[in-house]
């Protein structure tokens, strides 16, 4: 419960810098939240996250983190209802 809130959070920060292009901020929450992921066991989403680090640095590649943000945010919906639906 704890982690859906917290990285629930975290994903809204991580879409308000993909819709204002900020790619430091963009970077910086896709690093923390792969960690985040990884511990719950939620290890589809690592090579998203390490795309869209890398692809925060390139300006060009605005649409590809588009891409990958919606992905993260349909991955993470999807593991919410599963859990709520075990408990």
């Amino acid at each position: 419960s704890l982690f859906f809130t917290e990285t629930h959070q975290e994903l809204l920060l991580l879409s308000e810098a993909v819709e204002v292009k900020n790619y430091a901020v963009i970077s910086s929450i896709s690093h923390k939240l792969k960690s985040a992921f990884l511990i719950l066991g939620i290890s589809v989403l690592e090579p998203v996250f390490k795309e869209m680090e890398q692809l925060s640095n390139n300006s060009s590649a605005f649409g590809k983190i588009e891409e990958l943000n919606h992905r993260i945010l349909m991955v993470f919906n999807q593991a919410r209802v599963e859990i709520k639906a075990t408990q």
